[in-house]
């Protein structure tokens, strides 16, 4: 069985690092892309970053030494030095040797005030020399550096390797600090105080997250309501990305309408939010089912949601089974469409309701039902979804298995005008599923205006009465269709209603080729014929969801 080479995901203008890598390198500074993945990234001047990210290639087995410092542009050895500083002092060993003198130095703070004092008082460099005991030079050197800067400063505290900046030492070097030669001095003591600094001020590039073990034992014996989030400052980690959806979230009202509806979980380890949080995340990386928590990182999601590590497979399904026995999964649905409403009112205006078939591979013994993917019946849910105006959904409910969209329309009437929280006349599109006219009947006395496509066999309208209308939507984009504006009586033959009729508005549609009418039937007569064909056409956005 052949392999399936890599699909070429990287940049144009990166630079191969072996089979597998490859490297970018600009102003901004340098990323590395593992298979097409961006794996590690550095900003300009990030030393550390950059060594650890050619250590980490070669530790990984993603490219050899020889591949990884021909694209580095360094020798193999210096990439081994490289791993031999990782391994030895982490992060902060890639820092490196600083460049200058690194034996002990005589121009301390002191002596160079010593010597503008001599120096001051007329003495000769000579007599200064032998009075503070270094050469005639040194003298120099230190009157220099105080004319400099105004006042005394150490002199071996130069920029660090690779042009990295070394923050400004102290004023009083601290003594008990080894040089890098181990030897004990005052300018080693400043050097080891300005690389401790220059190591605090940036977060570390992957930190252990929070040692959460007491809180486990409390929620244990349930003494605790929840672990609550802690955040661990890091550089970069996996999955970040994920606190980009945080926004989206909160705009759902996810989390507010859970607990108004569901209150609180039993006192545990994982609150509700982190529950609710994990499943969302979950998701974009992916993975819908509980099973697919084994296929994620636990540290890596659990550093976003602020824990030592994400739930496993059985705390998910004890979690979701603790809410499934409230049933209270409609009532929170509704609470969050109730929100969308209210945060949209004129997206709500119009709803379209459409039935979707969803295929079922657990080990409950359920229905078959016809599958449109599979062409042919097999265990599923049928679910009958409500959309806005925008396709963006606002219900689902869990329908009969071979319910037919008309029954479900009629079930979901007060549903809708609960949804929507007052009389104002709603605008209900469907497909010809939902063709029924003792149902267009309902629905229009319970308040609610239809539009649908007409079924079955239709005289065409005389293509003289057919005009050029225009719409022109919410982008601003301008459409012009040929539309016919007529009305229709339809005979209502089922229900208390049998034997009386029932008067709708009808907008034929002459394609281009002349050759086929279709016919948009509505109870709205203020709505312009380019107005009604397009809110049909815009259904389409709720199939576009789906996708």
């Amino acid at each position: 069985m052949t392999v399936q080479p890599p699909l070429p995901l990287v940049p144009e203008d990166a630079r191969a690092v072996g089979a597998a890598a490859a490297i970018v390198e600009d102003e901004d500074g340098g990323r590395v892309f593992v298979h097409g993945n961006l794996a590690y990234a550095w900003d300009a001047g990030d030393i550390a970053g950059r060594r650890l990210a050619a250590v980490s290639l070669v530790r990984i087995k993603a490219a050899t030494q020889l591949e990884v410092a021909e694209a580095f542009g360094v020798k193999p050895a210096t990439v081994r030095r490289w791993d031999g500083w990782l391994a030895a002092s982490g992060v902060a060993g890639l820092l490196g040797d600083r460049k200058g003198p690194k034996r002990k130095s005589k121009l301390t703070a002191g002596m160079v005030a010593a010597i503008r004092r001599l120096r001051d008082g007329g003495a000769s460099y000579r007599a200064v020399a032998a009075e503070v005991g270094v050469s005639q030079g040194s003298v120099r050197t230190a009157l220099v550096l105080a004319d400099a800067d105004g006042d005394a400063e150490d002199p071996c505290a130069p920029a660090g390797s690779d042009g990295f900046l070394q923050p400004e030492p102290e004023p009083e070097p601290v003594s008990g600090w080894g040089s890098v030669s181990g030897q004990q001095s005052d300018c080693s003591a400043t050097t080891s105080v300005a690389v401790t600094a220059s190591v605090a001020v940036q977060a570390p590039v992957l930190t252990d997250p929070v040692d959460r073990g007491a809180e486990r034992v409390l929620a244990r014996f349930g003494l605790i309501e929840a672990a609550p989030p802690v955040f661990t400052p890091c550089a970069r980690a996996p999955v970040a990305g994920l606190l980009l959806a945080l926004p989206a979230l909160a705009g759902t009202g996810l989390l507010e309408a859970a607990h108004a509806v569901y209150g609180e979980l039993p006192n545990g380890f994982y609150s509700l939010d982190a529950m609710l949080c994990e499943g969302v995340f979950r998701a974009l990386l992916g993975q819908a089912r509980a099973e697919g928590a084994t296929r994620v990182d636990p540290p890596a999601l659990g550093r976003v949601l602020g824990l030592d590590r994400a739930p496993e497979v059985k705390t998910i399904r004890r979690k979701i089974a603790l809410l499934a026995e409230a049933g209270k999964a409609g009532d929170w649905i509704t609470a969050m469409a109730r929100r969308r409403v209210q945060a949209c009112p004129e997206q709500a205006a119009v709803c379209y309701v459409d039935g979707h078939v969803r295929a079922y591979q657990g080990t409950r013994r359920i229905a078959k039902t016809h599958v449109p993917r599979l062409k042919f019946p097999a265990p599923a849910t049928v679910e009958t979804w409500i959309s806005d105006a925008a396709g963006d959904p606002l219900l689902v409910v869990l329908a009969e298995p071979a319910a037919s969209l008309a029954a479900e329309l009629r079930r979901l009437i007060p549903e809708l005008r609960a949804m929507v929280g007052d009389d104002r006349r709603v605008l209900v599109g469907f497909d010809r599923g939902g063709w029924s006219p003792t149902l267009f009947a309902d629905l229009d006395a319970a308040g609610f205006d239809i539009l649908t496509w007409r079924k079955g066999a239709t005289a065409d309208i005389d293509q003289h009465a057919f005009a050029a209308h225009s719409h022109t939507d919410e982008h601003g984009r301008t459409h012009t269709w040929r539309l016919a504006d007529t009305e229709v009586t339809l005979d209502i033959t089922d229900g208390p209603r049998k034997g009386e009729t029932f008067g709708m508005r009808q907008i034929s549609l002459l394609d281009t080729a002349a050759t086929r009418q279709m016919h948009i039937l509505t109870t709205r007569r203020d709505l312009t014929p380019g107005e009604i064909r397009y809110r049909m056409g815009s259904r389409w956005r709720q199939e576009n969801h789906y996708r």
